[in-house]
């Protein structure tokens, strides 16, 4: 901590001044996560820190207290484990007294280091206070925290479970079906009359997911597809259709178990500049 702790306060002065650089803050965060890795070593086993480790009694309240002003600090520069904190914060809370003041049950190495911060139990209780607000910043912490000393014994059953399983004839893991069915007799107008020799349907895809063209077979659609693509950005397929379907106002989309209605937009058609336009609905 002797070097650690003083690159984390340069570190957040330059930024606070606005004097933090690109090549300076790439320089202290190979010091902080060097200094980091090195501060692991004096961790014990229930989370508290000592400048001997686990040959040590116990931790000491004063220096697992530095310990997470300095790792929630350090936090905004490079990656520091939750976790660490969480179980320091866990365990200097079980340090208090019923009075309010901080039990110290292990021994500070290097004294220099305390300032006036262990003149007094006021101070020490002091100083432990400063590092549970600077814990608190950190909503991950508080939230961890106050779980572990609020939920009085483990749950027998999780609050909710996920499972993702893999439908039998899907290869891909998950499959998006979308099914065309004609509902009445469809027509096709022109605003002169004639007939469309193209229509263009566009198919929205849920978020993050992303057509597989491969696996998308027009070839038993007896030529009705012409072309298929990924629109815009892919979160959409495209397929453009030898024949425009006037009058397709409604189009099933199924899914393993159920289909729903939905209407199809209205979208203009433009061939050429000199041609009328197709009003596909």
């Amino acid at each position: 901590m002797i070097r650690f702790a003083p690159n984390v306060y340069i570190s957040s002065y330059l930024n606070t001044t606005t004097r933090l650089t690109h090549d300076v803050l790439n320089r202290m965060k190979t010091i902080l996560e060097g200094g980091y890795q090195r501060e692991l070593s004096y961790v014990h086993n229930d989370g508290s820190f000592s400048a001997f480790e686990n040959n040590d009694k116990s931790g000491t309240t004063w220096l697992t207290a530095f310990v997470i002003i300095s790792f929630s600090q350090a936090a905004s520069f490079t990656y520091i484990d939750i976790k660490v904190i969480t179980k320091a914060v866990q365990w200097i809370i079980k340090q208090q007294k019923t009075s309010g003041a901080f039990n110290e049950p292990g021994i500070v190495l290097h004294k220099e280091m305390q300032g006036g911060s262990l003149s007094s139990k006021r101070s020490l209780t002091a100083f432990v206070l400063i590092a549970l607000l600077e814990a608190r910043d950190n909503k991950q912490v508080s939230t961890e925290v106050a779980v572990y000393f609020n939920v009085n014994n483990d749950l027998r059953q999780p609050a909710f479970a996920l499972t993702t399983t893999v439908l039998n004839d899907s290869t891909k893991g998950f499959r998006l079906r979308v099914c065309f069915r004609l509902i009445n007799t469809m027509y096709i107008s022109w605003l002169r009359g004639g007939q469309s020799t193209m229509g263009i349907l566009e198919i929205s895809l849920p978020s993050g997911m992303e057509a597989d063209l491969e696996s998308i077979d027009t070839t038993n659609t007896g030529g009705q597809y012409k072309k298929v693509e990924k629109a815009f950005r892919n979160e959409a397929v495209t397929f453009y259709q030898s024949k425009a379907l006037a009058n397709a106002t409604i189009i099933e989309v199924c899914g393993p178990n159920n289909c729903e209605e939905v209407k199809v937009k209205t979208v203009i058609l433009k061939y050429e500049k000199r041609k009328w336009f197709l009003n596909y609905l």
